[in-house]
This record gives structure tokens, sequence and C-alpha cells, in this order.
């Protein structure tokens, strides 16, 4: 095989061109080295396109193959101008009056485009959640009961090889063919991953894991707000430009389960700032069900998924909402605990049910309302202040 051909990033493609036909740089244009450096030369070259023609081949050559450079810009740039500058001032009138497009839903309600943090706790099922996204993306196939629209992948599965990741696709019963390219290095740290998306231009890219990536990048510090941002940001904004969702995988920190979850991705204030999507996987070890909580800047409301691990396609399924799933579990909770207190003679009062179940008291004065309503159990003989339920017999 040859040496790969080297072409310049999109974003430096659209400054080329734009500086080709004599327009100015777009406000807030910022490409790195050598593309800055080739795009000042050719600025500085004067007004006339044909010297800027002269200077931008000479400049090329030097890093890249001009050839495959004008075959990129003619092929990737629709508009020779560009896109519009990224309006940054509206006026309050202006602003309720323009008419926005609609988010990129990668995943319809659960996954926009832009960056994703998708944190659990190390063998809880992550890497198996997210490499079934990759299959149901490069598919066009299903994920969490949602039909997904088929697009290309990148997947970097930094802490697997690929005889294990062969072993996990055929558990999932991956097909051939499919648009999906897995890597499992990183020589470039996040900057390569921010130029495979701007170049690509993938709907799903898949970082496994974070922790990782930043530790092949650069010494860092996940407390860090400044550098954090610094390494995110940049992922986030070519994710939103190009319409990718960037789903990083990273882990939850010990003694989870505060007041808030979002607290429980780890140094969870320099993280969570950057991404416009955020999930967070909790599983008790050793059972299948879990929940899937779900939150985002393009979310109306947080989302909590109960979900189970099929052990037979290794892939994760919805089963509804965890509230309902959770209040459908505690009614059968509930009708046990009625069974055996009265079994052993006892009275299944709220106070004994709550007791016994070790569910809220008023939550259990709710779930015993709507069994009585749906004719599961009725009212017993009241004894002074307390009264008995008992199980309606079918």
């Amino acid at each position: 095989m040859g040496a790969k051909v080297k072409v310049p990033p999109i974003g430096a493609q659209y400054c080329f061109a734009r500086a080709l036909l004599c327009l100015p740089r777009q406000p807030g244009m910022v490409l790195r080295q050598p593309d800055d450096q080739i795009l000042v030369k050719i600025e500085a070259a004067g007004p006339d396109p044909a010297v800027r023609q002269t200077i931008f081949a000479m400049e090329l050559t030097k890093h890249y193959d001009l050839l495959a450079t004008n075959r990129a810009i003619a092929s990737n740039i629709k508009d020779p101008l560009g896109p519009p500058p990224r309006r940054i001032d509206y006026a309050s009138d202006d602003l309720l009056g323009t008419t926005f497009p609609d988010p990129v839903w990668v995943v319809p309600e659960y996954l926009s485009a832009g960056l994703a943090m998708f944190g659990g706790r190390p063998k809880i099922g992550k890497s198996w959640n997210a490499l079934q996204l990759a299959l149901a993306v490069g598919s066009g196939g299903m994920f969490l009961g949602v039909k997904l629209q088929q697009g290309a992948v990148d997947y970097w599965a930094l802490e697997d090889n690929p005889r294990r990741l062969q072993d996990r696709m055929a558990l999932q019963g991956w097909p051939r063919r499919l648009p999906v390219t897995f890597h499992f290095g990183l020589e470039g740290g996040l900057e390569e991953v921010q130029e495979t998306i701007e170049q690509k231009r993938p709907r799903l890219a898949v970082l496994d894991t974070l922790p990782r990536a930043l530790s092949l990048t650069a010494a860092f510090d996940h407390n860090d707000n400044g550098r954090m941002t610094t390494n995110l940001g940049p992922l986030q904004a070519v994710s939103l430009n190009v319409g990718c969702a960037a789903l990083v995988v990273d882990h939850l920190k010990k003694g989870i389960g505060g007041t808030d979850w979002l607290d429980d991705i780890i140094s969870s204030t320099a993280k969570v700032g950057v991404p416009d999507t955020i999930w967070g996987l909790y599983r008790e070890r050793g059972q299948h069900t879990a929940t899937l909580k779900i939150t985002g800047r393009d979310l109306p409301k947080e989302l909590e998924l109960a979900v189970t691990f099929d052990t037979l396609t290794c892939s994760w399924q919805c089963v509804g909402t965890a509230g309902a799933v959770r209040k459908s579990a505690n009614k059968l909770k509930v009708i046990d605990a009625i069974k055996i207190i009265t079994t052993a003679n006892g009275a299944a009062t709220t106070t004994a049910i709550a007791l016994y179940t070790s569910i809220d008291k008023g939550n259990v004065s709710r779930i015993l309302a709507d069994l009585e309503h749906d004719g599961t159990v009725r009212k017993g003989t009241a004894k002074g202040s307390h009264i008995p339920y008992e199980l309606v017999q079918p």
C-alpha cells in the first residue's frame, strides 16, 4: 500500500478557498499550524488571484499533496464562499423572530449532535452499550427501542484490543460491510479525534475512554476546569459543526448516589460544564436491570430509562421509564407483603407493609390506593385506627 495522502482539515480548506477568491478571513476562524502560516502568506500576496494561487501551490506542496488538496476542496466545499460567519449578537426582537434549524438527533430524544459524556462505574456495561450504539448507527438499526438513521461511525477502543472487540461484535451479531472504523490507538491525543471528525464527518464518534485519551494527550488534572475546557471545548465545537455526536465514555466516582447524580461524574465541576448531553448508567453489581439517566441542553427535561442487559444478544434493552418500572416493582413488593403478613395471621396495615418492604409509608399508601382502585386489594375490618388490607381473590 502507498503512503497515506495528507490533505488539510475541512476547516482549513474553507479558509483557503475564500483566500484564493480574495475574500476576507471569517471572524473567529482559528487554524492550527502549518495551515495558519499558509493562509497568512496567501493573504499577504496581494489582491491578484493568480499570484495567490501561485503562493498557495508553493506553500501547500511543503506540507500536503497539492492535487489531493484541490480535489478535496472541490468535493467538500459546496459553497466556495464557505459557511456564513456565526452570528453572535441579536436584538431581542430579532432573536424572537429567528427560525433556527432543529437539533440533529443521532438517537431521537436521547442523544443530539455535539459532545456527550457517558459515565458509569467500571465493568458495569458502558462499553457494551457504546458498541451497541455504534452497531445501531452503522446499520440504521434500533437502539433502546428507537429506530436510528444510518451513518458512518468512528470508534476509539482505547481499553480493548482487536481480538476482544471482535468477540464482542460476534456476540452482538454485527453484519459485514458497515461504515464503522475502529481505532485501537490515539497517537495525536484528542486533536487526532477532532481532526478525524472534521475530515470524515461521521454521524457518531465514540471515545472509550476519556481518561485513557487524556493520559495520551498530556499530563492532566481532572479537577482543572480551564485545562478540561481546553481539551474538550474544541471537540465539542467541531462535533456541533459537522452534526456528529461525540460520545466520550468516562467513570463514575466511588460513593455514588448523592442528591445530584451529575456530582457522580469524576471531577464533575470540570467535566460536566462542556458536554451537550450527559448519560449516567447505574446498576447494582450482579443485577441485569439498571437505570440510564439522561440530561442535555436540547432535552426539555431529564430522563430516566429502565434498561436491562440481555445476555443472549449482549446488549441493553429499554423496558420503560425508570419511574414506571420502580412503581411496578413496588406494587409487586406490596402484594407479596400483604400475602405473607396475612398468612402469618398478621394485620397488613400501611405501617406493617412499609416496615416489611422498606418502602416509604407515603409511597405505600399511594400504591395501596392504586391497587384498591384496580381491584387487586381491598380494605379489611378496621382495628381501632388501623386499617388492614387483604388481597382480592380472583
